[in-house]
């Protein structure tokens, strides 16, 4: 009976450490942007802004479909938003671009309604052009003449 529930416990632990995985993992699409709400400007609140992509290339099953983005401080050149989030210098209706997006809501980011909110994704980065996953970067420096490991 002890190994039935251990098990049990075991598999349902298992679950939650799969989910809470996949839930952070980041994707990387291009996008045609077609909607984005206009907010008030950040400042002591990182404020979102729902914006709506249609989706031209990525992982199989998201090509052709339409993803709600959150995107925070959308009135910021995303360079002075936060390092690391690329350098798309604003959000215009109609442009394509090259997101990096994660299920994880960040930290202290606020919007005003949590209507039409599920199914949602939350923009880390994003540029006109394409954008480099950092692991890869860092695996294709090059070493200086002189510096081999051996």
């Amino acid at each position: 009976m002890k190994l039935r529930s251990k098990l049990s416990l075991l598999t349902i632990v298992s679950f939650i450490f799969s989910y809470a995985a996949s839930a952070s993992e980041e994707i990387q699409v291009a996008g045609q942007l077609t909607t984005i709400e206009s907010q008030p400007g950040c400042g002591v609140l990182f404020i979102g802004s729902l914006a709506n992509y249609q989706i031209v290339s990525g992982p199989s099953e998201l090509i052709g479909k339409a993803l709600k983005v959150m995107v925070p401080c959308a009135e910021l050149p995303r360079a002075k938003y936060k390092r690391g989030s690329g350098d798309l210098v604003d959000f215009t209706v109609g442009s394509l671009h090259f997101l990096k997006l994660s299920r994880q809501r960040p930290k202290n980011l606020v919007h005003f309604s949590d209507q039409g909110l599920e199914d949602i994704y939350y923009l880390e980065a994003a540029s006109m052009h394409e954008l480099t996953r950092a692991s890869k970067t860092k695996s294709r420096q090059r070493q200086q003449p002189g510096t081999e490991r051996n």
